[in-house]
């Protein structure tokens, strides 16, 4: 079965369906924005396509109902060590979001269909599947686990101790002195959301970056109060801002803070349109208060609407 969602219309259905339902056992699949269409048609890749339809259908008839492919010794112990893998992923998802951590639970299952989709595809003969045909279903496995976060933690829902990861990451991607190491001080004092967390959701958070390779702790760094460190290293790709999206991230939050300490001095590249558009939940979220508006907001919404 293939299906085609927007975002909209599957996160409106989400509250309706249990955290181990039908959706839990698609594999998703993220699409990127369209790009400028190339020259020319993929008239001749569908041909080719349909031929190799035709040639699976083929050798995959017989006789009998039922047909079985075994695994070899080796793809069999990949196999158990992918499982194993799997099972501590889902001990550790399942506080961060059940509904990933159901799903994840069930690519043992997957992983099996695919290596035999393989299997097929790649016109493998003999009876029995082996380890680099595994090998390859799992790595297709691990690029459907990214996807599955970035849909069930990102598009879906999001969870307390994800916002605050995503806070810790924005604090770092736009730090001007790109600090190679930071500690539980440095994300109190730089992040909003790590400051007014409690501490089962910063500890989730920490460990959430950890996962994504954003911070490692430092050997030998003391551990309390059930954190596993309390120093953590950076990662120089993330601290850096050389992705564009990390690059914008810093960009923005570098204003703002600016704006926020007086700076009067605004970043090249950014019109007024898009300074005001920055400033104006700040100053929204002021206003409601009913007091007065720092000086340098005060100077950039004048500036804007000039």
């Amino acid at each position: 079965m293939l299906a085609a969602c927007t975002p909209a219309g599957l996160r409106d259905q989400m509250h309706k369906l249990p955290d181990d339902g039908l959706i839990q056992r698609f594999m998703p699949c993220l699409m990127s924005a369209p790009s400028a269409p190339e020259a020319g048609t993929a008239r001749e890749a569908l041909r080719e396509w349909g031929i190799v339809l035709r040639e699976i259908f083929e050798r995959t008839k017989c006789a009998e109902q039922r047909a079985r492919l075994r695994l070899s010794v080796d793809a069999s112990a990949a196999f158990d060590s992918e499982r194993s893998a799997i099972r501590a992923a889902v001990d550790s998802l399942y506080d961060l979001s059940p509904s990933l951590a159901s799903h994840v639970g069930k690519h043992p299952g997957m992983l099996a269909r695919v290596a035999l989709t393989f299997h097929v595809i790649d016109g493998r003969k003999g009876e029995g599947i082996e380890r680099d045909t595994m090998e390859g279903a799992a790595r297709f496995m691990h690029k459907v686990r990214r996807h599955a976060a970035a849909l069930y933690l990102g598009i879906l829902s999001t969870s307390q101790s994800l916002e605050v990861a995503r806070g810790v990451a924005r604090a770092i991607a736009a730090d001007l002195k790109r600090p190679a190491g930071i500690g539980r001080h440095y994300m109190v004092h730089g992040c909003r959301a790590f400051r007014d967390a409690e501490d089962p959701e910063r500890r989730l958070a920490v460990q959430s970056l950890e996962d994504a390779r954003w911070l490692a702790p430092v050997p030998g760094s003391r551990s309390y109060g059930g954190w596993g460190a309390s120093e953590w290293a950076v990662n120089s790709a993330c601290s850096s801002c050389s992705p564009p999206r990390a690059r914008r991230i810093g960009q923005g939050a570098r204003l703002c803070a600016s704006l926020s300490w007086g700076v009067r001095q605004m970043p090249d590249g950014l019109g007024r349109a898009n300074v005001w558009h920055l400033c104006l939940g700040r100053v929204r979220s002021i206003e409601k208060r009913g007091v007065g508006l720092p000086l340098p907001l005060m100077r950039a919404r004048q500036t804007c609407q000039r």
